[in-house]
């Protein structure tokens, strides 16, 4: 359900929004990983949708809604879990990122997750990677991003008992530059 709504956010926003000054990016990008425990690892499906302000040529900003999910090995639960979280991240474009059209980067950032905001506390993320972006034409709005990343989670919910987990991830997905 979440990653239906991102999808449709991020559709809204590229119809809705005219082309001016390019020093904003929005994206959706999808991926997975494997989430890594000290005894136990699972796989996981990655969605993400982000918004990216320009600072200089070279640093930018970014906000993003993050969510995973992954096969549940509870015998009374659910499926599939399903978790949903928000990041901040800086960005640093190792080329002139409103210049060229293939662009690398390098990102850390924090954020928090948790399968119920509403009634469990979410827990810490912390965000490093890097990647590239790829634009396409002579406007170069719309293009490719490719980023690999590793998101450190102070486990409170996930596995029992509680620790630290790793979950290094690969996502592609699309970035509409306005």
């Amino acid at each position: 359900m979440f990653k239906w709504l991102l999808a449709v956010i991020f559709s809204a926003t590229i119809c809705a929004v005219p082309v001016v000054a390019q020093n904003n990016e929005i994206g959706f990008s999808v991926g997975g990983g494997s989430l890594i425990a000290a005894d136990d690892s699972r796989v996981a499906r990655a969605y993400t949708l982000s918004y990216a302000r320009y600072l200089t040529a070279h640093l930018a900003v970014e906000g993003s809604l993050e969510t995973f999910s992954m096969k549940s090995r509870s015998q009374f639960g659910t499926p599939r879990d399903d978790f949903g979280g928000v990041q901040a991240s800086a960005v640093y474009h190792l080329l002139p990122a409103l210049d060229g059209r293939f662009i690398p980067y390098l990102t850390a950032g924090i954020g928090a997750t948790s399968d119920d905001f509403t009634e469990i506390p979410p827990v810490r993320v912390i965000r490093i990677g890097g990647g590239f972006k790829y634009f396409f034409g002579q406007s170069r709005n719309l293009g490719l991003r490719v980023e690999f990343r590793n998101e450190i989670i102070n486990d409170g919910i996930i596995f029992f008992p509680p620790q630290q987990i790793n979950f290094p991830s690969a996502r592609v997905g699309v970035i509409y530059r306005f």
